[in-house]
């Protein structure tokens, strides 16, 4: 739809068209990586919906619709840009939430002191006629019907938290508002606060309990109904690398980076192109923004009213889909297959699949049967976080010999055919997008050679070009 000569991780021509070209109008706009845009516009899709909608997936498991993101990305690539473009109708309702809020805060404490008062006079009264040796009972009974008069503060709405403690982050999302998202374009904030210290209460706050007990001794309890909170961070690799690393690895020990989206775009600095907004691009956004609005308002009338989240499920052939691809998962978790070494995370692709097929489904469409072509486009938006979890995952070590440097292309090739739907590449391609691992000449070229002699593949000399062909259909 819109004309770029950039070419993403990510493939969206499956993805409802709403989403698609409000992305590709993000990407216009800004020129930041097209996978930064699409976790941005995903980051708002959940925010807004997680209030409204849970999915039950075909086994009959309810869950949540709120994401984990987190995007290695180095500084320059836009990401704050992006991120407000999206975000613009969350936190235009913020303010207005923001402002009533100041607007009932000085009536509120009013009528509290009064309260108060007549409480303290209540109990001035007992303690007389305790005194005296005289009957209480009336007196106990409305002591006890004043503390049910209490003056309760309207809620409204706070949704972004950028910076914060996990104690602030939990007690607000009893008292101020239970649906938030911890979210930040410059992510070290959040990557090195005390926050990211309470591993389990993140991992915990992924499920979306419907009771959360936190207990401490010196400050009291906390019990928390039903809090969702989506999680979007972009940071550096190095901020990355040293988290996974903290604490021995607690993070992926505890299961939260198994939760997690994770990607690295290729970044786009020195591509990029003074654009102008077209009529058409800002259209999308409108249209996007309009939606995002619409949800923003149903979430606050239904955590207001109480009401219960409606279900989002699976049409029969959908379901029979999200089965196969359940069993696809379950197979290559066997030793010398695609996620024996990652099982935590690929335990968590398929609900991943089907907490990102509901809010395509209801975010785009409006309705709450998934059916297989949204299936399909959610299928693929998790396969590229799947495709760079393995490889970010994957150490930094050198590999021992050209087999394992040509399963390395061979998988990277796979992915290519499926997205591409094309049986060649240009070796030029793989030079610039291919596997970190291999983008250098020598490693290249073992790999290319050790897939020619399995029969694999052959190259084509095209005048300057070189082009690997591939000996194998769509799969």
């Amino acid at each position: 739809m819109y004309e770029r000569k950039y070419h993403p991780k990510v493939h969206l021509e499956m993805a409802p068209k709403l989403l698609r070209h409000a992305v590709h109008a993000a990407d216009l706009q800004t020129q930041a990586p097209i996978e930064i845009a699409l976790v941005s516009a995903l980051t708002a899709m959940a925010l807004c919906c997680q209030g409204v909608i849970d999915v039950r997936s075909p086994p009959g498991f309810l869950s949540p619709v709120n994401l984990f993101f987190w995007v290695i990305a180095m500084s320059g690539e836009r990401k704050s840009a992006t991120d407000k473009l999206f975000f613009q109708p969350i936190v235009d309702r913020e303010i207005l939430a923001e402002a009533l809020r100041a607007a009932l805060k000085d009536r509120h404490e009013a009528a509290f002191t009064v309260w108060l008062i007549r409480l303290k006079q209540l109990k001035a009264d007992l303690a007389q006629v305790v005194k005296a040796g005289k009957d209480c009972t009336g007196l106990e009974e409305a002591i006890a019907e004043h503390r049910g008069t209490k003056p309760v503060m309207e809620i409204h709405p706070r949704w972004l938290y950028h910076n914060t403690t996990i104690e602030a982050l939990l007690r607000n999302l009893r008292d101020v508002w239970p649906s938030a998202g911890l979210i930040s374009a410059e992510g070290a904030i959040i990557a090195n606060s005390r926050v990211m210290q309470h591993l389990g209460s993140l991992t915990e706050l992924w499920q979306a309990p419907e009771l959360m007990r936190v207990d401490r001794i010196t400050t009291g309890g906390l019990c928390l109904q039903s809090p969702h909170l989506t999680f979007s961070i972009m940071t550096q690799r190095a901020v990355y690398d040293e988290f996974i690393r903290r604490n021995d690895g607690m993070a992926v020990k505890m299961g939260l980076t198994s939760r997690m989206l994770l990607c690295e775009p290729i970044s786009r600095q020195g591509e990029r192109e003074v654009t102008v907004a077209t009529a058409e691009s800002t259209q999308a956004l409108e249209a996007f923004h309009a939606r995002t609005a619409e949800l923003l308002e149903e979430s606050v009338a239904a955590i207001k009213e109480r009401r219960p989240r409606k279900v989002v499920t699976y049409t029969p052939e959908a379901a029979q889909v999200w089965y196969d691809r359940a069993r696809a998962i379950e197979s290559d978790l066997q030793p010398g297959r695609f996620f024996h070494d990652i099982p935590g995370f690929a335990s968590k692709i398929a609900e991943n699949v089907s907490r990102v097929a509901a809010l395509l489904q209801y975010f785009c469409n409006g309705t709450t049967e998934i059916d297989v072509d949204t299936l399909q486009a959610a299928r693929d938006i998790c396969q590229f976080f799947v495709d760079e979890m393995k490889e970010i995952s994957t150490p930094y070590d050198p590999m021992e010999n050209a087999a394992m440097y040509g399963q390395l292309l061979e998988e990277y090739l796979i992915r290519y055919q499926r997205t591409t739907r094309r049986t060649e590449v240009d070796i030029n391609n793989l030079k610039q997008y291919g596997p970190n691992r291999i983008r250098n000449k020598e490693k290249m070229w073992m790999a290319i050679n050790n897939l020619c002699w399995l029969n694999r593949v052959h190259t084509e000399q095209r005048g300057r070009r070189t082009v690997i062909v591939l000996h194998w259909g769509y799969i």
